[in-house]
């Protein structure tokens, strides 16, 4: 991974890194990767349906496909000129119902330095909870008399990350 537990714990200003530094890192990783995709190049193996004569992938912005299987598990050959990467449209000369699988890489070849940044204030973010820190809602419920005090937060992604998340941000259904 090209993120680095000493990267977050310099990001946070630790001079000593905590065990369970990993932990966060981890979390924030799944998070900025289950809105953008993968962050680093990473071989899938995808299974789909065929739609007319094509496959449409589970993904998109795919590097590269590798290899597709038919149902009954023999290799189809394709040509790459015809694969749509972006799109994660598969053209198959023939078309067998059933599950097909493809495998494909996905990912950047470099991670992008915002999506980095990203997953870091998502990680501080995580790890300020913990600790207690930026939980509090006493600046939303009248300070620290107030009855709601200890009102406790639910996650949600720091606006900060959001925004440098969103030029990645991968296309869904609703």
């Amino acid at each position: 991974m090209p993120l680095s537990v000493q990267d977050l714990a310099e990001h946070l200003g630790l001079t000593t890194t905590p065990d369970d530094l990993q932990l966060f890192l981890d979390a924030a990783v799944r998070v900025v990767e289950g809105r953008c995709g993968p962050l680093e190049e990473r071989p899938q193996t995808l299974r789909c349906r065929p739609n007319g004569r094509n496959l449409v992938l589970p993904a998109t912005e795919l590097r590269s496909v590798t290899a597709v299987r038919n149902p009954a598990g023999q290799v189809v050959e394709v040509r790459p000129a015809d694969v749509n990467l972006l799109a994660g449209i598969v053209p198959v000369p023939t078309i067998r119902a059933g599950w097909w699988e493809v495998d494909v890489v996905t990912g950047n070849q470099t991670m992008p330095p915002d999506l980095k940044l990203a997953v870091f204030i998502v990680a501080s973010h995580l790890y300020e909870i913990r600790r207690g820190r930026g939980g509090r809602p006493q600046a939303f419920y009248g300070g620290e008399n107030s009855d709601t005090q200890d009102v406790p937060r639910g996650f949600a992604v720091p606006a900060r990350a959001a925004e440098l998340m969103r030029p990645y941000i991968l296309p869904a259904f609703a």
